[in-house]
């Protein structure tokens, strides 16, 4: 038996080692894991009796090691070092011969000779006999150093074997070679001290296995008792799942994969592949969200949406003809869709069937309607139009001359009707495929398309939301139109829920959400229509000043208290009597 008790190991005044106590029987094989610098390889030295613990005691077979012998303790432990470097040109064979030196003193019996001859065939270099250790492998040499260390105790079942990374050089064959031949050997009596950095080699080739972390003794037991998410974590510093495997019962280590970014830390790289990581970054995030949207960054490195969605999705993208009118005349067959536009606000996304669109004198404008909601469609704004058939489902998407995109219709699992758009995506599918590699400046030309200014007092944003969220309490009738350069969308109806989450804000109706995802940007003005005495409307601006959308709500919902502490510019008074409360 292996008795450490109490251990401590100190060097030049820093103790590398601290209070370190196990015991290890005949038969058993102890797999030592932990950090780089957690006192591993120091252990295997004191364990070896190449040095002296400052304070505490090792001892084998009741005896400790100081009290050995130096030939005595050779014959009964051994010990393969983490480095062995050796700069004369010895033969294999000889080196492995060296093994044996405790057994003889001038020539070897042929006992020696024959545990030399049935070593190295175990470990698979006899075939280097005759060759120069220095012109073989790492792992060659390792295998080598190997025998070595085994013919030293081969014919002593009594004895401890010392292990320190044996398998740090060796391919997967010789790892696993290695380990079942340390651990056939302790099913014959051998103790078994081995230092791995894979802890699932640990977990399948040891009975015990003692983590360290700062040279103290972190937990020892079985590998099933010491692996755990916690004791990884706490010992590596790394995230990891722990499974067992149904097969032999042992646990399975499956690491959590790090993701690091080069250009956080090369600070060397070309400023010019910037551009491939902006592209690289909304790809990932265009397939983690189909509702993601291009920030200007992006847009200003010349990235449209259009753009985007060819490369993410280069395989499941057709271009369609520009025959807009008449798909648009089609829909109506796909059944119950969702219905999405965007602009710099945000989005709104309504559920419905189309019904057959109606024109204006130009038949440039088409109007959509049905009871809840209505949009006004200027045609000659969609440039390009496509059929996505990507992990999000399916649908139909339209986009201006920039690639900037305008409307998008979508088909809801097991509403809409399916053969109906493969139908439409036959007839409508564009024959020059090639024409959607192109850039977005190739694209038709659309109309130019003018979106209302805002005009009107500015009040701030609190105000707005209680507003809004008094008229859901109340359950009144609120419309939202939302504007962008293709037309109007607007839906009528009572609000069933709100989502405040700061910069992002939706407003849930029946069947539609309004999505408001840079709240914070926006300007909201309030507009008074004498004339109108039963409702209010607030626009919401962009940047530019621009109507993004619309709220209309009941005029008397301004008259609530919790309204009257926002107005801008301390005008609640003024504010009050303009609109005649």
């Amino acid at each position: 038996m292996l008795r450490v008790e109490k251990i401590t190991y100190e060097v030049k005044g820093r103790k590398l080692l601290k209070d370190v106590s196990f015991q290890l029987r005949k038969g058993e094989v102890l797999a030592l894991l932990g950090a780089n610098g957690a006192g591993k390889s120091s252990l295997m030295r004191l364990l070896c009796g190449d040095t002296v613990p400052t304070e505490g005691q090792v001892s084998l077979m009741g005896k400790p090691l100081q009290q050995y012998s130096p030939m005595e303790l050779a014959k009964k432990r051994a010990m393969l070092a983490q480095h062995n470097n050796m700069s004369m040109a010895f033969k294999v064979g000889e080196i492995v011969q060296m093994g044996r030196y405790p057994h003889y003193r001038s020539m070897p019996s042929i006992h020696d000779q024959e545990i030399v001859e049935e070593v190295m065939d175990v470990c698979g270099v006899s075939i280097f006999t005759d060759r120069s250790y220095l012109s073989l492998s790492g792992g060659e040499q390792q295998r080598v150093q190997l025998a070595r260390v085994l013919v030293q105790i081969w014919d002593n079942p009594d004895s401890l074997l010392l292990l320190d990374e044996p398998v740090s050089a060796l391919d997967l064959q010789f790892q696993q070679q290695v380990l079942a031949l340390t651990k056939a050997l302790s099913r014959k009596g051998f103790m078994v001290v081995v230092v791995l950095h894979d802890i699932n080699l640990a977990a399948l080739y040891s009975d015990r296995i003692l983590m360290l972390k700062n040279g103290r003794k972190w937990c020892e037991g079985t590998p099933i008792e010491v692996m755990e998410k916690q004791n990884i974590y706490t010992v590596f510093s790394v995230q990891a799942d722990v499974s067992i495997d149904t097969k032999t019962l042992k646990p399975i280590v499956k690491l959590e994969e790090l993701l690091l970014d080069a250009d956080q830390f090369n600070t060397k790289l070309p400023q010019i592949r910037q551009k491939d990581k902006v592209i690289d970054g909304c790809i990932k995030n265009y397939k983690s969200d189909p509702l993601y949207r291009l920030d200007e960054e992006s847009m200003e490195m010349g990235l449209s949406e259009l753009g985007l969605l060819r490369l993410a999705y280069p395989q499941h993208v057709s271009l369609l003809i520009p025959d807009f009118v008449a798909l648009l005349t089609e829909f109506a067959k796909l059944g119950t869709v969702y219905s999405i536009a965007y602009n710099k606000a945000g989005y709104m996304e309504m559920k419905g069937v189309y019904t057959l669109p109606i024109s204006d004198q130009n038949r440039q404008v088409w109007i959509v309607q049905n009871e809840a909601y209505r949009m006004s469609l200027d045609m000659t704004t969609w440039s390009a139009g496509v059929a996505v058939f990507n992990e999000w489902g399916q649908s139909f998407q339209f986009f201006d001359h920039k690639g900037l995109l305008l409307h998008k219709v979508v088909l809801i699992e097991g509403t809409s009707n399916k053969e109906e758009y493969d139908g439409l995506l036959a007839r409508y599918k564009s024959p020059d495929q090639d024409a959607l590699q192109k850039d977005a400046d190739t694209l038709l030309p659309t109309s130019p398309s003018i979106v209302p200014l805002c005009m009107g007092r500015s009040i701030a944003l609190p105000l707005w939301k209680s507003i809004v969220a008094q008229s859901f309490a109340q359950k009144t009738r609120a419309s939202c139109s939302l504007i962008n350069a293709e037309g109007i969308y607007t839906y009528e109806g009572q609000i069933m829920s709100l989502v405040d989450q700061g910069e992002r804000y939706q407003i849930i109706y029946p069947d539609c959400t309004i999505t408001l995802d840079k709240l914070q940007g926006l300007r909201i003005v309030l507009e008074i229509n004498e004339k109108d005495t039963d409702g209010v409307t607030f626009s919401l601006c962009d940047e530019n000043n621009r109507v993004a959308m619309q709220f209309q709500i009941e005029r008397g919902l301004l008259s609530h208290p919790s309204c009257s502490n926002f107005v801008l510019e301390s005008q609640t008074e003024q504010l009050k009597k303009s609109i005649q409360i």
